[in-house]
């Protein structure tokens, strides 16, 4: 007898160790070099987040999720080749991510070729969801939804002589041209419509003409994102422009190289953004913007959560449909209701026409840094301080 069970003890710790189970890989793509890289890493921390907190709560199926990340440098045919080799190579179940329009265009062939889910989490053309697409998911505003709150905001505001200036790619420009048309339907001209090359990093020559503007310019929008929202400020407030600077994005707004970049000059700037810290809400929320600022040091920002969110619900589908599978878990998304990071509910839109397909709206507000605080100044139902005019403005 003892023979025995001395034989099945050495059996057993002589056993190979049990194999380790294998992740359910999801993909992730974004720009982590080049113009808009910060934006970027900030998709990242929220997916690396999500892939965390996840794990923590014992993954999907009994298996951890793993985030497999490709650059695209912001480039269509980095980010269809990132996508091509996530799937064929890496494994991956699903694709969450991507900042520029003209990027995702450029993945939606391939993973229509491979009947792969995409969550996109930062692009913001209407035709991406208005295609109706079977594989196109989206978790951020899109541009004509976006466009009307821009134009009620700047007439709200009563500027008269405004001029907008961004970057010259796909987003920025079709989100200018659109809030330029919404604004005149409500009767206001834009003085100036500008645009600058995304790499540039002197904008003195573009300003010049801005400030030779009679009369003087009160308003000026940039679509533009990274750290040239700061760098055209900065040059704009140092030849002694006093517009107001409204912002379609904040990504360096949010951080503490906004004001070492350009100390008081980065007063009084006016953001549009579907998050504004401290103003989460679900606990989840909450706890996504403490662990952020844990883990990485830095505030978490909308891109932060827009993936965080893109990641929690392709993993919830997967654990509704009990597949991997993607017919199953494109079903199972369509029909999620969960609690999100920073929507209360992830629930997709489902209209018959138009871009509210595959979509999910996260809230929008307009705020406003005050004595370097983030106040909340519209809509005026959740406003939580005055909207205020720069000093020297011809508005003040």
């Amino acid at each position: 007898m003892l023979l025995v069970v001395a034989g099945a003890a050495y059996w057993y710790l002589m056993r190979p160790p049990p194999a380790p189970v294998e992740p359910i890989k999801i993909g992730f793509e974004a720009p982590l070099t080049g113009p808009v890289a910060w934006d970027g890493m900030y998709m990242l921390y929220g997916a690396l987040l999500a892939e965390e907190i996840i794990n923590e709560r014992g993954g999907v199926l009994g298996r951890p999720i793993k985030i497999i990340a490709e650059d695209d440098e912001s480039k269509p045919e980095k980010g269809a080749a990132a996508v091509e080799k996530l799937i064929t190579k890496d494994g991956v179940v699903g694709i969450v991510g991507c900042i520029h329009s003209s990027v995702a265009f450029a993945i939606i062939p391939i993973i229509e070729k491979y009947r792969v889910p995409f969550v996109i989490t930062n692009a913001w053309r209407d035709e991406l969801t208005e295609m109706h697409n079977p594989y196109v998911f989206r978790i951020t505003s899109y541009i004509s939804y976006n466009l009307g709150l821009f134009a009620d905001f700047i007439k709200w505001t009563g500027a008269e002589n405004i001029v907008c200036y961004s970057q010259a790619d796909d987003y920025s420009i079709s989100q200018q041209e659109g809030i330029i048309k919404k604004l005149e339907e409500k009767g206001i001209k834009v003085k100036s419509n500008m645009y600058h090359e995304i790499f540039a990093t002197d904008f003195t020559a573009d300003l010049t003409k801005i400030k030779s503007e009679v009369p003087k310019v009160d308003l000026l929008y940039t679509g533009t994102i990274g750290a040239n929202t700061a760098l055209i400020l900065k040059q704009a407030r140092e030849m002694g422009l006093k517009f107001l600077y409204l912002v379609t994005y904040t990504g360096v707004v949010l951080q503490p190289d906004w004001w070492e970049m350009l100390g008081d000059y980065g007063d009084y700037t006016v953001v549009m953004d579907l998050y504004v810290p401290g103003h989460e809400f679900t606990n989840l929320g909450k706890e996504v913007a403490r662990r952020h600022r844990e883990r990485f040091g830095v505030p978490a920002t909308a891109s932060s959560f827009c993936q965080f969110d893109g990641v929690l619900a392709l993993v919830a589908a997967i654990e509704k449909a009990g597949s991997t599978k993607s017919d199953d878990i494109i079903k199972a998304m369509e029909a999620l209701d969960i609690e999100g990071g920073n929507v209360k509910r992830i629930k997709f839109l489902m209209e018959p026409t138009g871009p509210k397909y595959h979509q999910v709206v996260p809230p929008v507000f307009f705020w406003q840094y005050q004595k370097r605080e983030i106040k909340i100044i519209h809509p005026p139902d959740l406003a939580e301080a005055k909207f205020v005019w720069p000093p020297g403005n011809p508005k003040a």
